[in-house]
């Protein structure tokens, strides 16, 4: 096993029990319409903005009530490949998982709750087709993500900016051949409180 697969089994058993200590722990699967968002491509010659076409996600957060104004927990997402409108490029995808905060912004009831969230965490797989990843070697990096959540019962209504960070590198090359990669974007979800 390599350390990067140690790291994650310990991170993910560490999770595990903090979530089997807590007395309800919440599961709140979601669907995200991604809009047009942006990808920054930064070398230390240059650096290079273009659009990429919307998409969907899907993604899943566990985690307790700590109390009546505050969740958190652990989440993961699964973005379907979208399409950099860079001529020559091609498809690319992210899935981060990542620490939530969900903190009410007024008193509970039984029927409609803002909240601000928040995500950190980190991008597990950075994956792209032959034409976007070409010789490159591609790694995950930071992803944060923060937002509006509206519970109306147990139904989520969501906005969240999200911001996915990567890297790409030639094999065998020094690092001045490194370039980082950032995609933004508004992402509007749906979910539910399970």
């Amino acid at each position: 096993m390599n350390h990067r697969t140690i790291f994650y089994v310990i991170i993910f058993l560490f999770c595990y029990a903090f979530l089997q200590a807590q007395p309800k722990v919440i599961f709140t699967p979601k669907v995200c319409f991604d809009l047009a968002g942006k990808h920054k491509y930064i070398s230390p010659a240059s650096s290079n903005t273009s659009d990429v076409d919307g998409g969907y996600s899907i993604g899943l957060e566990i985690g307790p009530r700590i109390n009546d104004q505050l969740r958190s927990g652990l989440g993961f997402n699964y973005m379907l490949p979208r399409l950099d409108r860079a001529k020559g490029s091609g498809e690319f995808r992210f899935m981060p998982i990542y620490f939530f905060g969900d903190v009410a912004i007024s008193e509970r009831s039984d029927l409609i709750v803002p909240s601000i969230i928040a995500n950190v965490g980190y991008n597990v797989a950075f994956k792209g087709d032959l034409k976007y990843q070409r010789s490159f070697n591609l790694r995950g990096a930071l992803y944060l993500g923060f937002g509006m959540r509206v519970a109306i019962r147990g139904l989520l209504l969501e906005s969240i900016y999200k911001a996915y960070w990567g890297s790409a590198s030639v094999s065998g090359a020094s690092s001045d051949l490194d370039t980082d990669i950032r995609y933004s974007l508004l992402s509007v979800g749906l979910g539910f409180n399970l």
